[in-house]
């Protein structure tokens, strides 16, 4: 006892059993901290031995496989984790590879990309509707579903536009025949049109509200082609004996043909086609749709109608939707 008293007392030193206390107290938050990495770490390794298991297939969420998988993307991943909370669980995972990884829901067209770099945490893009470039990751049957899905609802969103487009069309009824090509050629494609006449027309108000098309320019096209230009509003138009073009600002995701741009190839219609505008404007309505709805620009479309040679196609770089009709 006196041996121990005497240990106790020495200067500094903590008395018998106190000091390993405070030890283990401090130690706690040590060892729950390695813990915490020690599993973050498992889980990593794990994650990447099993992708190539996984790897370059489109997996249902549904099936055993790909509840695996999603649930282990969302353990590891805090980005995919917070996606799925605000979006809901997916209908198809795709796993490209260890760093990037698409979410799919068909019934939304929606698609999450996740891109990693060494770092658990992806940095997540959200398109909508799904882009072409990624439809082709899904399996035929849910490609072929939400392409169909599209397909109605676009149908449905021309039909409800439709009666506006009438009463457009119904105004430039009572135009005569369309301009005639410039004397002295056959061909079709010798053809030229009356840039004067069609300056002319394009200035013409469709409405009482209308202010037609004004303040044309003189200027030089490519090659040095004589044309004239104007603006109205944010669209642009162009008049050569080659061609007449609308230029017109549009959003860079895919979507509806924006209502400037349905406008200028109405207006362009009323003025080269004449009576027969209102039939070409039918067409067109779908054919813009199309392109406006792929935001890769890669949907471009040149269609004959009623003689002519009519234009469309995106200009993603500058955000452009654009309309033209040749001789």
């Amino acid at each position: 006892m006196a041996l121990r008293r005497s240990h106790d007392s020495l200067p500094g030193h903590p008395p018998f059993g106190r000091g390993r206390r405070r030890t283990r107290r401090r130690s706690g938050p040590l060892i729950l901290t390695a813990a915490g990495v020690l599993a973050v770490g498992c889980q990593t390794l794990e994650h990447g031995y099993t992708t190539a298991d996984y790897a370059q297939r489109a997996l249902a969420v549904t099936s055993e496989e790909g509840a695996r998988r999603l649930q282990m993307e969302s353990e590891l991943d805090p980005g995919v984790r917070d996606f799925i909370a605000r979006h809901g669980r997916p209908d198809i995972l795709y796993v490209e590879d260890r760093r990037n990884v698409y979410l799919f829901y068909t019934r939304k067209d929606l698609v999450g990309v996740f891109r990693r770099e060494l770092v658990a945490r992806s940095e997540a893009q959200t398109f909508r509707p799904i882009p072409g470039y990624l439809l082709k990751l899904l399996p035929d049957s849910d490609r072929d579903r939400l392409l169909a899905s599209r397909s109605r609802s676009r149908a449905a969103r021309e039909r409800a536009a439709r009666p506006k487009l009438v009463r457009e069309e119904a105004r430039s009824r009572g135009l005569p025949a369309a301009p005639k090509p410039s004397a002295g050629r056959s061909d079709w494609s010798d053809r030229s049109f009356d840039v004067d006449a069609i300056v002319r027309r394009l200035r013409t108000p469709m409405t009482a509200a209308d202010g037609g098309v004004s303040s044309w320019q003189n200027a030089a096209g490519p090659g040095g082609v004589p044309q004239r230009t104007a603006r109205s509003g944010d669209t642009r138009y162009e008049v050569r004996a080659d061609a007449v073009m609308a230029t017109t600002p549009i959003a860079r995701g895919g979507g509806p043909t924006p209502g400037q741009a349905r406008l200028a190839y109405v207006r362009i219609n009323r003025a080269v086609f004449g009576t027969q505008a209102s039939a070409v404007n039918e067409q067109v309505a779908a054919l813009a749709e199309r392109v406006s709805m792929d935001p890769s620009a890669r949907t471009r479309v040149a269609r004959r109608i009623a003689g002519r040679t009519v234009r469309i196609h995106r200009m993603r770089s500058r955000g452009w939707l654009v309309y033209s009709v040749h001789p």
